[in-house]
Formats: structure tokens, sequence, C-alpha cells
């Protein structure tokens, strides 16, 4: 079926087992019920659902989410899930729930910041880090989400600085994405170069 033509598309992008590309039985529903950890293979999931019928993504999200529900990253693909779906007030409902009673708050409120600064509404995504810096001054988040401040702001020495601080504590693909484009703006071409090149390796591993 298409669906497994497009999974497979997927697992290959994501180095998921050859196992579920050989098998002409593995499906996207099965699939997810066998090999959970991926996180991939959900978005593929809902993706598909989506495009089969609207909200029909979030029933899959909801099977994710029985199973992982104190997983932060669980919950940030969801929000992001609803916030690219024209849910934005849902997916800001979900976060600050995750960010009053979740396991990691403050991953939560950066969430909710960066989500903010997409849309344009700098003074609630100021009003979020700020919120973060008093109740998380240490977290490596709080760092984060002041360098995706600073670079809206053009202060690109700032963030450059913000980010390699925060990527010394935390790396992620998207740490090295805006250092990427902090770097960039400051005209310094290899520093850009290396960070989007470590990017792209952190995100075919995300787990």
């Amino acid at each position: 079926p298409l669906q497994c033509v497009a999974l497979q598309l997927q697992c290959t992008h994501w180095r998921i087992p050859s196992w579920t590309i050989r098998s002409p039985s593995v499906c996207p529903r099965s699939w997810v019920a066998r090999s959970g950890g991926h996180l991939a293979a959900w978005d593929a999931l809902a993706r598909l659902e989506e495009k089969r019928a609207t909200g029909a993504g979030r029933e899959v999200y909801a099977r994710l989410l029985a199973l992982r529900a104190r997983d932060i990253e669980a919950n940030l693909h969801y929000s992001l899930y609803l916030f690219e779906n024209d849910r934005p007030d849902d997916a800001f409902r979900h976060l600050e729930e995750q960010a009053d009673r979740g396991a990691q708050p403050a991953v939560a409120l950066d969430q909710i910041a960066a989500l903010r600064l997409r849309r344009g509404e700098t003074k609630k995504a100021r009003a979020t880090i700020d919120r973060l810096a008093e109740e998380f001054p240490g977290h490596p988040r709080t760092e984060l989400a002041k360098s995706r401040m600073a670079l809206v702001e053009k202060r690109y020495d700032d963030a450059a600085g913000g980010l390699r601080r925060y990527l010394e504590r935390e790396e992620t693909a998207e740490g090295r994405k805006l250092l990427a484009v902090a770097e960039l703006r400051r005209r310094n071409v290899p520093a850009a170069t290396a960070a989007i090149d470590r990017a792209l390796q952190l995100a075919k591993d995300p787990e």
C-alpha cells in the first residue's frame, strides 16, 4: 500500500531498523505498535492519517501519549502537530499543562516561547522567557530561549554566545541549526557550515 511505501521512506531517512522495510506485512499502524521508541514513525503515521481525514492525526498522538504520557519529547511532537495543523490554541494549552504539571516544565516553556516567535507574538514570547529565567535560571533551555530571542532581535553576537553555552550542556539539532543562523548573520561562514553539518548529523538520530 502507498502508506507502507511512505513509511519505508521515513524509515530510510531516520535509519529505522531494516526489517521494517523488508517485511511487506509491516504497515504504519502495526509498525508503530512494535517500535514505539521512534517518534519519527509516529509523526509519519500522523501525517498520513491527517491526509486521510482532518483531525485523524490527533488519534495517533493520543495512542502515543497513552504509552508515553510523561515523555516530554512525545508531548512536544504532539504540540507541534497541533500547531502546524491550525490548532495553535490547543497546542499552547497542551504545553501550558506540561509547564504546570509535566515532568520537564522548562522544556515546555521553551517550546511555548519558540512557537510564539513563529507566530510573531514577540511580547508573549518574551513573557514566557521571563518566566523561564525566573523559575529555571540555570536550565539550559532558558539559555536556548534567550538566544532564540536574541536572533529575532538581530543581536547575533549575543545569540551565538548563548547558543554555544547552551550546546556545551545540551546538544540538539535545533541548537546547532540556530547557531548556524547566528554565525551566518555574523558572516562567519566556516562556523555556520560546521554547525549545520552537525545539525544534520544529529537530526538523523534524534533519539
